[in-house]
């Protein structure tokens, strides 16, 4: 009889346990459904074009549900409604990224562009879409605002949480919609918080959303909520990939190379939690977030690892070691060289263990007022040494580099920017030039035998010193129709000509 009573007392038990686990289970049902009602007015589709070059392939990104997208010419993202005056928020993933090295057509396999987007329009509630202009980037958060003449009244203004913070381990939910195939129809994604990076942004780190949002919903720029108090906390954003670096050992190697690197450094693509707080300044004033930069000329800097650190004898992320200093930069002049460890800057510490560490300090350099002079402490050679750096304003970067799709010859060209010269150890006539970017599969430059990272100096006889003179070029080499066409580059340190025989049928 004991022995049947302690089943009975287990089975009412585990009962009770199912019972509390579907409780709960619809609870957190619920506060998902209420924070997508709250969110959906504040919620926005943006749709933008871009230009592609043609080839003999069609390039389709297959999506975790097993079905694909395809994406030539036409580009959809999330926005965020963020004040009366229909200013709407967005992730600065839609722009290009200077460093893919894709070289199919107008999309990377991270699904982002290779061409500038243009033709913004916003989708209002009646299904009726709206231009939008592009009012700014933050390139330190990598998010951007766009402007609407007249809000639709249905829009409500997002309202980020105060003081709103999450926590390791803790849930949350991201509000967004689905893929075209889907209807676009109100979507989630649910996870937790993994990790976070401290510096002069916190962020939060998670592994629930996918890179550039591949997957069947898109999720850079939308909304984060935490479910244990249903406080809207911040947005899915994509930290900006940093430039790549030559891989080496892990031990201090100097060598003849500009483009040396003294540690491993990944690009950090995972999507991370940015705080609602952080974007404050930019929906006050987006104008001013996206207007002069300051620029010393530390073009890259490493965080001190704990296998470097033992070198410098000091702690690790006590400071960041100097990798590259461009040529005739203030930096350069004022006498700071490559390999020392910058431990200060105007009085305060440098704190870098990790790549969202050197991402602050070098955010602090650029907000610096142009004109003003930052005060730097290094050490080298065990010796600390301060040196007084004017701040210049910053140079057009590889960021903001005019790009062309050339569809007939088959090519993407960049214009060589400073940051571009110094990173890839280019010639200091090569900058203003142009720089192939990509070259797609089948097209002529291809069959050529032209290169990514080829400079081109000429078509014909008519020289190329920047993206016009490369557009006239080629415009006169299609209104002549010559059957051979001689195009002129660099690569590396040779000079050579290419002849390219068009079909010009």
């Amino acid at each position: 009889m004991g022995r049947t009573t302690s089943m009975w007392t287990v089975g009412l038990s585990m009962a009770a346990l199912g019972v509390a686990a579907d409780a709960r289970a619809d609870e957190q049902g619920e506060r998902i459904r209420k924070a997508m009602d709250r969110l959906a007015p504040s919620i926005v589709r943006v749709h933008y074009s871009f230009e592609t070059t043609k080839s003999s392939f069609r390039v389709t990104l297959e999506d975790s549900s097993g079905g694909s997208r395809e994406k030539e010419g036409e580009g959809v993202c999330i926005g965020l409604v963020v004040n009366d005056a229909g200013l709407v928020l967005i992730g600065g993933h839609v722009f290009p990224d200077p460093y893919s090295r894709s070289s199919f057509s107008g999309m990377d396999f991270l699904g982002q562009s290779n061409s500038p987007p243009k033709n913004f329009r916003v989708v209002q509630p009646n299904g009726e879409m709206t231009p939008a202009n592009l009012v700014a980037r933050d390139e330190d958060l990598n998010v951007a605002y766009l402007q609407v003449d007249s809000a639709p009244p249905a829009w409500k203004p997002i309202a980020f949480d105060a003081g709103a913070a999450l926590q390791v381990g803790d849930p949350f939910l991201v509000v967004t919609f689905l893929e075209k195939k889907y209807d676009y129809q109100a979507s989630f994604d649910t996870g937790r918080v993994s990790g976070v990076a401290k510096g002069q942004v916190v962020r939060w780190l998670q592994n629930s959303v996918s890179p550039s949002g591949i997957g069947p919903s898109l999720a850079i720029g939308a909304p984060v909520v935490a479910l244990d108090n249903a406080k809207l906390v911040g947005v899915i954003a994509q930290p900006r990939r940093a430039p790549p670096k030559e891989v080496e050992s892990s031990g201090l190697n100097v060598g003849k190379s500009r483009e040396m690197s003294f540690s491993v450094s990944l690009n950090q693509s995972t999507p991370q939690i940015l705080p609602g707080s952080s974007l404050e300044a930019g929906i006050r004033n987006p104008v001013a977030i996206g207007g002069q930069k300051g620029w010393i000329g530390i073009e890259e800097l490493q965080p001190l690892t704990k296998t470097l650190a033992l070198t410098f004898k000091r702690d690790e992320g006590e400071g960041a070691i100097v990798s590259l200093v461009g040529r005739d930069s203030p930096a350069e002049k004022s006498g700071v060289l490559q390999g020392d460890l910058l431990a200060e800057v105007d009085g305060k510490d440098v704190e870098a263990k990790d790549e969202d560490g050197v991402r602050d300090v070098l955010t602090k350099i650029r907000k610096s007022a142009v004109g003003s002079t930052l005060t730097l402490k290094v050490v080298r050679g065990g010796q600390e040494k301060e040196i007084a750096v004017p701040v210049a304003a910053a140079p057009k970067s590889i960021y903001e580099a005019e790009t062309f799709i050339d569809e007939v010859f088959g090519v993407t060209v960049k214009e060589i920017t400073y940051d571009l010269v110094q990173r890839k150890n280019l010639d200091a006539e090569d900058q203003g030039g142009v720089i192939v970017q990509k070259v797609p599969i089948a097209g002529l430059f291809s069959l050529a035998g032209l290169q990514t990272d080829d400079i081109l100096l000429g078509v014909n006889d008519k020289p190329i010193t920047d993206i016009a003179s490369f557009k006239a070029a080629v415009g006169v080499a299609k209104t002549e129709r010559k059957k051979e066409v001689l195009v002129k580059l660099k690569r590396g340190a040779d000079t050579r000509f290419v002849k390219i025989q068009p079909d010009w049928k």
